[in-house]
């Protein structure tokens, strides 16, 4: 008996060592089975739409740059063909920053070039004031104004050292602003529909239930040694259709959520941050004559040519039309007048030599071609779109137009009032006559002329956007004809 028992015991090991054996063979090949059966699934998923954009690049714009640098040389060159400064020449560089740093970052965004482009703006802005001042020394008689009168020389000098220091910060605060007013904006909760969802909530917990029973019941019947391949490939199924049950769910999830519409419009936000963009330039005339006005009442700059009229009349260079004030430039004043008007900002509109002026489009120019290329770009993001979409052709003028209405009106209407000035000689005041600067013509003629020069510099950058991304088609040949 103990031979026997002995032998049976020797079998008993050798065959639990077999099976032990066996089940580490179907585990490796299950869990290497189940590797492929994933594998697979992922690779048959669809790619999102966030993976296949490009990725943003660093570097430095010089396509944004050397298009400043353009816009700058050419409304600079075009000024000097004047006799004599407009109104418009010394705070241009100014009262065009804000522009100048919005199109370095609409630029940066439209290429997909990572960063706001702070340098580029800084830049851009320094090269604006840059431009003006190199302008203004070929004028007759600067040169000699410089050497032969230091405290108008001192004055000059520091009058464009103002303009540069303030074109650079402002260009860099159109920059940041923006990046963060053209940011697209987080998309509203998606509402989902509640009555199928509530039904299904109420039934997931008794087919839960039910679930839990038959999987406990399996498996206490599934005890066998002899079962585990059967088992094992179970398992793999039921990972299969665990994994597919979810992808379903979330295309489900997906559907409900792209059939509830998002209620949320971006022509309100365009219409909100548009109209406190085109405030900028006058926010930036009054801070501007505010630090004028006090570096210059440092330097006493009163006793070198007292300032009749206020320094916030800068902001009569913004409007194009204007009543022409030509100056004698027979007379033996002429280049002193003409150097006087290159840095005494509260005097320079009493100068004027054409009716039209075109630097006072500078403004203008930049900030139109800003927008223009947020609104290819950027319009539509709110609602989720991941993809760059234009805006319709009809909110696309609209709000060109609304930009340049919001640039000329605050200026216009204060311009139009009249100029009123005070003449002071030591405890003697004497209050001056009111100047006209515009007539109702000039008024209506400003108003039209902003939002037409704005939209037609949105729909050529539009034009010409749409002409380098559309796809060129070949011309097919037409075959010959067999005979």
């Amino acid at each position: 008996m103990t031979e026997t028992a002995k032998q049976q015991q020797a079998e008993d090991t050798t065959m639990s060592a077999d099976s032990d054996e066996a089940r580490e063979e179907t585990q490796i090949t299950d869990q290497s089975m189940a590797d492929e059966t994933v594998i697979s699934i992922d690779q048959d998923a669809p790619v999102s739409a966030e993976t296949t954009e490009t990725l943003p690049v660093a570097g430095f714009d010089w396509l944004a740059m050397g298009l400043i640098i353009l816009i700058a040389a050419f409304f600079s060159l075009t000024a000097r063909f004047n006799s004599q400064p407009a109104p418009s020449y010394v705070p241009a560089a100014v009262l065009s920053a804000t522009g100048c740093g919005l199109l370095v970052t609409a630029l940066r965004k439209i290429r997909t070039l990572k960063g706001i482009g702070l340098l580029e703006a800084g830049l851009g802005g320094f090269c604006l004031a840059l431009f003006q001042f190199a302008v203004s020394l070929t004028y007759p008689g600067v040169f000699a104004a410089l050497s032969s009168a230091p405290a108008e020389g001192h004055a000059f000098l520091l009058t464009w050292g103002l303009i540069g220091l303030f074109a650079v910060v402002m260009s860099l605060a159109g920059a940041a602003l923006g990046h963060l007013a053209f940011a697209p904006l987080r998309p509203l909760p998606a509402r989902k529909q509640r009555s199928e969802d509530e039904d299904e909530e109420q039934k997931e917990p008794e087919e839960s239930e039910t679930t839990e029973a038959e999987v406990e019941s399996e498996d206490e019947a599934e005890t066998d040694l002899g079962s585990a391949t059967t088992d094992s490939h179970d398992e793999i199924e039921k990972a299969t259709e665990e994994i597919e049950n979810e992808r379903e769910e979330q295309l489900e999830e997906a559907q409900n959520v792209a059939a509830v519409p998002n209620t949320r419009s971006p022509l309100l936000n365009y219409v909100v941050t548009i109209i406190l963009i085109g405030l900028l330039p006058i926010m930036i005339g009054y801070v501007f004559a505010a630090a004028y006005d006090y570096i210059m009442s440092l330097i006493q700059a009163n006793q070198i040519s007292p300032a009749l009229y206020p320094t916030l009349s800068l902001l009569s260079g913004i409007l194009p039309w204007r009543l022409a004030v030509p100056i004698n430039l027979s007379s033996t004043n002429a280049t002193f007048i003409i150097f006087t008007l290159l840095w005494r900002i509260p005097d320079s509109f009493l100068g004027n030599p054409q009716t039209f002026d075109v630097q006072a489009l500078e403004p203008l120019l930049f900030n139109g071609a800003a927008l223009a290329f947020f609104l290819i770009l950027m319009y539509g993001r709110e609602t989720g779109d991941t993809k760059p979409k234009a805006a319709p052709w009809g909110v696309f003028l609209l709000l060109e137009a609304l930009l340049g209405v919001m640039i000329i009106l605050p200026p216009d209407l204060w311009i139009h009032r009249g100029l009123e000035g005070l003449l002071q000689m030591q405890s003697l005041v004497i209050q001056l006559p009111t100047i006209q600067l515009l007539n109702p013509t000039m008024l209506l003629l400003n108003l039209v002329t902003a939002p037409v020069f704005c939209s037609l510099i949105g729909v050529l950058i539009r034009r010409q956007y749409q002409l380098w991304t559309q796809p060129r088609q070949k011309t097919q040949e037409p075959e010959p004809e067999e005979e």
